[in-house]
């Protein structure tokens, strides 16, 4: 019908498209890669000028002049103050504001709706002001509105409401995401505009790679979509993750949640000896953010988080958190986040069976137990100075750690839990600490609480004695012993101690050597020794001397094949002597930390410290660094190896600019045998290939070397190899192969591992989003999605 009714009009559409002329031409498309810088900053500047007009109501769309440019136009009259025009053989129509287009639209057919307002006289057949407008275009439809830009199969509009529909259409359009301009793409059966910030979509796929078949996608069934501000909101129904074409994970609903911050933050799929098939997801988002409005609002904003694992051996895991930021004043931010994780260790296969008195042994690694953990972190800037810590760990298992997070397990921080509240003006500082373990199966000392008040190199006689300082320390504390690995005697011992500690030093210089005498008087209350007495007190009295002199010396040396341009040696002899007296020994106190160690000892140490700097790219630069450290006790008994503590030594060498090495041991004089022997050698080919070569040896315990690279193929291929190799027992015991495939907007990781301790091999596949926040598994770290890009290697 529409066709039919185009044709009854095209008598007359080339006398109009002359009277139009005078104000319309034909727009010529440019490469946007030849524009100037002039062009480049005009374009700029409308872009902001749209923005002003686009996002608010001071322009009022139907008091713009709507321009048309076209091959053939009729026109017909409809009922009342209506006309239609019908425009063929190629549309183009328009609207601007102060030189910026606000609407466009090219296709090759178009009908045009006008009628007059109520009560107000407009020019029946002119596409001026006061009329309101309706337009339909059809076939290779562009449709630019403000800042969205679509095409589709047909368009309807309705100016008047700023709502209308495409059909079989596409829109596109960028988002800010913190310094980054991410464009998004939206396909769909019908994209239904409500108003300027809002749209809707039946039938949708969105992706930010904008390629025709965009490499991934989220299909929905339903999707909407809520500007505010800078910001988009989404809601969406039967929601599919699609790599390709090929459906990869299925979430039913999500709702409330910024583009940038969109829910699905990694998922990885993997088969290993020891958790069967499992499917690892971690989900996040914004939960709420302050109005820009509100700048007096006490929270900022809160991020959600949640892991969601399937496990066929071990079961379903549970991670839900956030994470918040805000402030008590301009000056006063605080952070924090609450983590959790729990999990029903049983196969899936079991689930739901009562966990006492299962025997099944056809369960692989399960405990047969609930497993969680709950983590906490605050931190906040406090008036006057102060400053609050936070921190809470609950686990409930050590083997939840050492299963489910292993690499933090084997590479993060203790779990601890402490309360930390301090404060420091010039040479003086209070701190406040109380400290609980919370888990069975560490051992640790508990501090409920202790106070502490520092006074730091206070100078005294500075008339007589300029270089004299005064230093104190005085700590109270309500302290216990905690013992779950290890247990002794005095497990779950509890006692208060006062200690107060000061120390005078003087530092003056003997030609070109320095020395620093220093004398510590100390006293010690105890309210319990070990074999019961009550109400002790230790006095402490010790004192020495430091000498330390510099060594330098300046080589004119050139060598192109270590990249040396002078050489500058420092070497700098420190050599110190300390007594200590006491009148109790340790033996007799409940031993809980260093405070209770201290025995009457005479004390040489020697400290020999090398640096070498040169000229490297016109900068100085340390090249090397080599530190010796050995004490000498002349009361212990035995041989004179006896008498010798464990010989420290560090080197760090930066061989060329890509090639370093480092080497830190400890050797056992009493026994000739090293207790630490750790080196290793990195070579980095910039920008593309990283390898280390890493040995470390443990008196008693291992002797493991470890080979590692990792390589950019190109700019869409990574690669990286990690294997440890056990001189002792003359076995392989990990190795990890890892590929990253980096695709447009996201990246693919496939990683296989072979663990011999364990005797698992397993197999994982993960996708990853780039354009959004992400998120770490458990502990918040919110990298870039640069970041997130160019690092995959967990070594």
């Amino acid at each position: 019908m529409l066709r039919a009714l185009i044709l009854l009009f095209l008598l007359g559409g080339s006398l109009w498209n002359a009277l139009l002329a005078q104000e319309t031409s034909k727009e010529t498309v440019k490469d946007p890669s030849s524009k100037t810088t002039s062009e480049k900053t005009k374009e700029s500047s409308d872009f902001d000028k749209l923005g002003k007009w686009f996002q608010g109501p001071k322009i009022d769309p139907k008091k713009l002049p709507l321009k048309i440019d076209t091959g053939a136009l009729d026109l017909k009259e409809g009922e009342g103050q209506e006309r239609i025009w019908i425009a063929t053989e190629g549309v183009h129509l328009w609207q601007e504001h102060e030189g910026v287009v606000v609407l466009d639209l090219r296709c090759e057919q178009a009908v045009i709706w006008f009628t007059a307002e109520d009560g107000k006289e407009g020019t029946p057949n002119s596409p001026e002001a006061n009329q309101q407008v309706k337009f339909y275009g059809e076939s290779n439809v562009h449709f630019r509105w403000g800042k969205e830009l679509m095409q589709g199969d047909q368009v309807f509009f309705d100016m008047e409401k700023n709502s209308g529909v495409v059909h079989n259409g596409t829109m596109r359009s960028k988002v800010q995401f913190d310094n980054r301009i991410t464009p998004l793409q939206l396909k769909a059966q019908e994209i239904l505009i409500h108003s300027r910030n809002k749209f809707t979509a039946n039938d949708a796929k969105f992706s930010t790679c904008q390629f025709g078949d965009p490499h991934y996608h989220f299909a929905s069934d339903y999707l909407e979509i809520v500007k505010v501000e800078n910001k988009a909101y989404l809601k969406a129904r039967e929601n599919s993750l699609h790599v390709g074409e090929t459906p990869f994970f299925y979430l039913p609903y999500f709702s409330g949640e910024t583009i940038e911050n969109f829910p699905l933050k990694s998922i990885s799929y993997g088969n290993s000896s020891r958790f069967g098939n499992h499917l690892l997801t971690t989900w996040g988002g914004n939960l709420y953010k302050a109005p820009s409005d509100t700048p007096n609002s006490i929270i900022k904003k809160v991020d959600w988080i949640l892991d969601l694992d399937i496990y066929q051996n071990r079961g379903l895991g549970l991670g839900p958190g956030f994470t918040y930021q805000g402030e008590t004043g301009s000056e006063h931010p605080f952070i924090g986040q609450l983590s959790s994780y729990y999990i029903r260790d049983q196969a899936l296969g079991d689930f739901g069976d009562d966990l006492e008195g299962n025997n099944n042994q056809e369960i692989g690694d399960a405990t047969l137990k609930e497993l969680y953990r709950i983590y906490y972190l605050h931190r906040h800037e406090l008036p006057d100075g102060w400053k609050l810590d936070i921190e809470i760990s609950k686990i409930s298992d050590e083997e939840l750690l050492f299963d489910f997070f292993e690499k933090e397990a084997r590479e993060g921080k203790e779990q601890e839990s402490y309360a930390h509240l301090k404060k420091i003006w010039g040479i003086q500082g209070v701190t406040f600490l109380a400290r609980y373990n919370f888990n069975d199966f560490v051992d640790q000392v508990n501090e409920l609480p202790r106070g502490t008040y520092h006074l730091v190199r206070m100078p005294i006689f500075q008339d007589y004695l300029p270089n004299l300082f005064f230093s104190s320390d005085i700590e109270l504390t309500n302290i216990s012993r905690d013992d779950n690995v290890i247990i002794s005697e005095f497990d779950r011992e509890r006692i208060f101690r006062a200690d107060f500690k000061n120390r005078l030093t003087y530092r003056f210089q003997l030609g070109p050597v320095n020395f620093v005498p220093f004398l510590d008087a100390r006293m010690t209350y105890f309210e319990k020794e070990a074999d019961g007495d009550r109400n002790i007190a230790r006095l402490v009295g010790s004192g020495g001397v430091e000498a330390a002199v510099n060594f330098h010396r300046v080589f004119h040396t050139t060598n192109k094949f270590f990249d040396l341009y002078k050489l500058q040696h420092i070497f700098t002899p420190r050599i110190s002597y300390s007594f200590t007296e006491t009148t109790i020994n340790s033996d007799s106190l409940i031993p809980f930390d260093e405070v209770d160690t201290i025995d009457d000892a005479n004390q040489v140490r020697l400290r020999l410290i090398n640096r070498l700097k040169t000229i490297r790219a016109g900068q100085l630069v340390d090249i090397l660094f080599a530190e010796f450290d050995l004490s000498y006790f002349p009361d212990r008994g035995g041989s004179f190896d006896d008498k010798l503590s464990n010989l420290e030594f560090d080197l760090s060498w930066q061989i060329w600019r890509n090639l370093s090495f480092g080497l830190n041991t400890e050797f056992n004089f009493p026994i000739h045998d090293f207790e630490v022997l750790s080196a290793g050698l990195s070579y980095t080919l910039q920008p593309d290939l990283i390898t280390s070569v890493d040995f470390r040896y443990l008196r008693g315990d291992s002797f493991i070397g470890t080979l590692a690279a990792d390589y950019r193929i190109n700019a869409k291929w990574q690669a990286g190899f990690r294997t440890q190799y056990d001189f002792r027992d003359g076995e392989l015991r990990e190795n990890e192969i890892t590929f990253r495939r980096v695709f447009h907007r996201f990246a693919l990781d496939l990683i296989f591992e072979v663990d011999q301790v364990d005797d698992e091999v397993a197999f994982t596949i993960s996708f990853t989003p780039l354009d959004f926040v992400q998120r770490s598994r458990f502990v918040d770290t919110d990298p870039t999605a640069e970041n997130a890009a160019s690092s995959f290697s967990s070594y």
